[in-house]
C-alpha cells in the first residue's frame, strides 16, 4: 500500500461587486478577478454556444483588428453572455464590466489564439541559492504531455526521500510548468521539503476544452507510478523516490486537478493500491 496526501492552496472567496455603491479600488478589483475566475472556468468548461450578437455585447475599441475581435476585450466568438449568466448566476452587466477591464486571453474568428499573461519561460537549470537541479522530461510525445523535475542538491541515490506531484494553476488556460514564478515555487519547496518534484505541463484551454487537463495529468500520475512496478525509466525518480510517501498539489486550477487525481487514485485499480 502507498500512501497519497493531498495538499493545495486555497483560493480566494468570489465577492460580489454592487455597480451603485462606491468601494475602494482594491475591494473593486479583488472582486473583479475573482469573478472573471469563474467566468473563465465556465468557458473551460465547455459552454460554447454559437451566437451572433457577440460583437454587439462587447463595445470595439476605436481600431479594429482584420479578425474583428475587440481590443482590450475577453471575447471568445462562440459564447454568449446570455447562456453565461444563465449558469452562473451573474448579470450580462457585471459580465461586460469585468471582460472590458481583464483582457487576459484574446480568441480570433479564425482559430488563432493571443495570450497577454503567463506565456514566460525559465529554462531549467541548478538554482545558486537552494542547490536545487532541475531539468524538462517528456512523458508522452503523442499528446505533448511533459513536466519539469526537480532534484535536492543534497540527494544521495539509494536514499529514499518523498517525491511532490504538483500542478500548476493559470485558470485552465495560461501558465506552464516552465512559468517563472512556479520555477522559482518548486524550487523553493524542493529545498526546503526535501522533496523529489514533478511539476506537470498539462494542455491549455480553449485549444484543448476541459477535461483534456484532468486526463494528461492522470496520464502523468500513472507514468510516476510505473516507477514502482520497474517499467519507469526516469533514474531521478527510480534512484530517489519512497513511493510510501507520495503527495500531489498544485494552486488555483492546479489545486481542483490535484484533489480530482487524489480521488481518482484512490478509486483506479490501475494505481494498484494507492489510498
Amino acid at each position: 500500500m502507498h500512501l497519497m496526501q493531498l495538499m493545495f492552496l486555497p483560493t480566494a472567496r468570489p465577492r460580489y461587486y454592487n455597480h451603485n455603491q462606491k468601494q475602494p479600488k482594491q475591494h473593486r478589483l479583488g472582486s473583479c478577478l475573482s469573478i472573471h475566475h469563474t467566468f473563465l472556468c465556465a468557458i473551460n468548461l465547455g459552454l460554447h454556444e454559437f451566437a451572433q450578437d457577440t460583437e454587439q455585447n462587447c463595445k470595439p475599441s476605436s481600431s479594429q483588428t482584420p479578425h474583428h475581435v475587440h481590443q482590450h476585450c475577453f471575447c471568445l466568438p462562440r459564447f454568449t453572455y446570455s447562456s453565461l449568466s444563465s449558469h452562473i448566476g451573474f448579470s450580462k452587466r457585471l459580465i461586460r464590466h469585468t471582460i472590458r477591464h481583464f483582457s487576459f486571453i484574446r480568441v480570433y474568428t479564425n482559430g488563432t489564439i493571443q495570450r497577454f499573461i503567463g506565456t514566460s519561460v525559465a529554462p531549467p537549470f541548478t538554482d545558486p541559492v537552494t542547490r536545487v537541479r532541475s531539468k524538462d522530461i517528456v512523458i508522452d510525445p503523442t499528446v505533448n504531455v511533459t513536466a519539469r523535475l526537480y532534484l535536492p542538491g543534497n540527494a544521495i541515490p539509494g536514499k529514499r526521500i518523498p517525491l511532490l506531484v504538483y500542478f500548476h494553476g493559470g485558470a485552465f488556460f495560461t501558465e506552464s510548468a516552465a512559468s517563472p514564478p512556479y520555477h522559482r515555487h518548486l524550487n523553493s519547496v524542493v529545498g526546503r521539503a526535501n522533496v523529489v518534484a514533478v511539476s506537470v505541463n498539462y494542455r491549455l484551454a480553449p485549444e484543448n476544452p476541459l477535461p483534456v487537463c484532468y486526463e494528461d495529468s492522470w496520464l502523468a500520475l500513472k507514468w510516476v507510478f510505473s516507477h514502482l512496478k520497474g517499467y519507469g525509466k526516469e533514474p531521478w525518480i527510480k534512484n530517489y523516490v519512497d513511493f510510501r510517501h507520495v503527495h500531489v498539489g498544485g494552486d488555483s486550477a492546479g489545486a481542483n486537478i490535484a484533489h480530482n487525481m487524489a480521488i481518482r487514485a484512490g478509486s483506479d485499480h490501475e494505481m494498484g493500491g494507492v489510498y
